[in-house]
């Protein structure tokens, strides 16, 4: 049994074997997965005692390396049967994270860790007299020994003071303990008792259920009750004072002529719309595949590219929405909206993973993604993506288009002076700070995990979440719509979209807070790949949103003016 493990995201002077890395596989490499083997070898149940691990020569160059690991606390992530390596945090019993740590800082000295003692669970089953054994846990407890002084482990208690131009001698124990731990649920040991982080995830949830009840509440009661007072005084009142007097109403009333006129850049509109209905698909598909156990931390990377896949699959989705939403628009531009949906979203992510695998290539880093492999996702999305998008929207032009309660008039509607409010800029930063505080506690989890090597386990609180993130998004965009309405702005299609939508630039704000206070990242290529992830989180959060919020709106602007008699 080779016990492998994951360097970080550049080529590190630590010990591996030379051309030991593993055969590449696109969905590790996104996840920052790549495996190589070391010399750490064991026999099944047989302990080893100060074995030998391997020696590394410090130069000035390889000095430097180490001193930038250390400062920026770099981890490295062992292995063993899909199992990554634990290590208890030593001031709070239970807690564990992910990896070794190359080494720490003690008075201005640089110390290395060089010896690592490692735990290896097991288990049986079928019984104690069963042949059967399966690996529940691995541990380690790093420890800073200099083996120049005194080459034994036991009684040596120097620490490894890093210098130039020096030897550095690594080593390594590994000891096999029988636990209890089951197999299936092996890597929830390791998260058990972080109970404190699951009741801050429990505050934040019931703060936003909270915001949703009273925003419920102010539409049901408010707004609604506004709305039937205005449609049984405006039922009440014969139909053609429309054409002679409407002085005596005000508000949406008096633009149910103009309500449903097809907004500009209605081809962008209809791909925004159609990828985000697609991303509302993956994300309850994803919610489904967590919720029936289908997910296992061993067979994760299956699990990305399932989603992949499905992904690609559905993308028929996007091109089915998008062309009932143009249809609706009566535009002639079928092709260009095929050609936006198909290029607005998956084609921007691709240029962003092709351009940090370019910075991966210059910094000769070991999870860059070969360019056969970046092929192959083209193939894929030029031959399955793109031609389902093309099939949805054949199906869609072919179906009958949405029908509108109100018809749209000739001559647009003249639009007055729009109070403050109301201005584009103002309600998208309402809306969007509400919703950025509805989702801040999960980022910061979120955050931590993807950049300091945490576990994130907590998927179900991602997940509700993002749907009360929906939620609100309806809620915030329909009490936006209406006030738009009311002040006789008939402009509501992009407002409805982008006001929510901006909950994607909060976050991507909160990624540059992220990480000038809580990261220490120096290097171009490190910063870049950094705000390109965040780019895309916040990318799709806007269209997730922002389609969410449209959706509420048209739905709500249906149904009221349906409501009203109209010739």
């Amino acid at each position: 049994m080779i016990i492998e493990h994951v360097l970080c995201s550049f080529i590190l002077f630590v010990c591996y074997i030379i051309n030991g890395e593993k055969a590449p596989n696109i969905f590790k490499i996104l996840l920052g997965d790549t495996l190589h083997d070391t010399n750490i070898e064991t026999t099944f149940l047989n302990d080893k005692k100060c074995a030998f691990y391997c020696k590394i020569f410090i130069d000035n160059n390889v000095y430097e390396k180490y001193k930038h690991l250390i400062l920026y606390n770099y981890n490295i992530v062992y292995s063993v049967d899909n199992l990554e390596i634990f290590r208890e945090d030593p001031k709070r019993k239970g807690f564990y994270y992910t990896g070794i740590p190359i080494g720490y800082v003690h008075e201005r000295n640089y110390h290395l860790y060089t010896y690592y003692k490692i735990t290896i669970l097991y288990n049986t089953q079928g019984g104690p007299n069963s042949n059967k054994y399966y690996i529940v846990g691995f541990e380690v407890e790093p420890q800073s020994v200099d083996f120049t002084k005194n080459d034994d482990c036991v009684q040596n208690e120097s620490t490894m003071i890093m210098g130039k131009n020096k030897f550095v001698t690594f080593k390594y124990d590994i000891r096999y303990v029988k636990s209890d731990n089951s197999f299936q649920h092996r890597s929830e040991h390791y998260y058990r008792n972080l109970n404190d982080q699951s009741m801050i995830h429990w505050f934040s949830i019931i703060n936003s259920i909270i915001l949703v009840i009273l925003l419920s509440f102010l539409l049901s009661t408010i707004l609604i009750k506004a709305l039937h007072k205005d449609l049984n005084k405006y039922n009440r009142i014969n139909t053609n004072i429309f054409e002679t007097d409407d002085m005596d109403d005000r508000g949406w009333k008096l633009v149910h002529g103009d309500v449903f006129r097809k907004p500009r850049n209605s081809t962008f509109f209809s791909a925004f719309v159609g990828v985000g209905i697609q991303i509302m698909f993956m994300i309850l598909v994803c919610a489904l595949i967590l919720l029936i156990g289908v997910y296992k931390y061993k067979q994760r990377y299956r699990y990305i590219q399932i989603m992949f896949f499905i992904w690609i699959c559905i993308s028929s989705i996007s091109g089915y929405a998008s062309s009932i939403l143009y249809k609706l628009f009566k535009s002639k531009h079928v092709k260009l909206t095929i050609f936006r949906t198909s290029l607005i979203y998956p084609f921007i992510l691709f240029l962003i993973f092709f351009l940090i695998n370019l910075v991966l290539h210059y910094e000769h880093s070991n999870t860059a993604i070969s360019f056969s492999s970046l092929t192959s996702v083209c193939i894929l999305w030029f031959g399955i993506s793109v031609p389902l998008i093309c099939l949805g929207s054949y199906i869609g032009n072919k179906k009958k288009p949405i029908e509108l309660p109100v018809r749209v008039n000739n001559i647009p509607r003249h639009i007055p002076k729009q109070p403050m409010l109301n201005t584009f800029f103002v309600s998208s930063f309402i809306v969007g700070s509400i919703l950025f505080a509805t989702m801040y506690t999960e980022l910061f989890f979120l955050f931590t995990s993807l950049w300091k090597s945490n576990m994130y386990y907590l998927f179900g609180f991602l997940f509700l979440v993002i749907f009360l993130l929906g939620l609100l998004s309806a809620q915030l965009s329909i009490a936006l719509t209406y006030y738009t309405l009311s002040c006789e702005d008939y402009n509501w299609w992009w407002k409805s979209f982008v006001a929510p939508g901006s909950s994607g630039l909060f976050l991507f704000l909160y990624s540059i807070y992220y990480f000038f206070i809580k990261l220490n990242i120096s290097t171009f290529s490190e910063t870049f790949i950094y705000f390109a992830y965040s780019f895309i989180m916040s990318y799709t959060c806007f269209i997730y949103t922002g389609t969410a919020g449209f959706l509420a709106s048209f739905a709500f602007l249906r149904k009221i003016y349906s409501s009203i008699k109209v010739d």
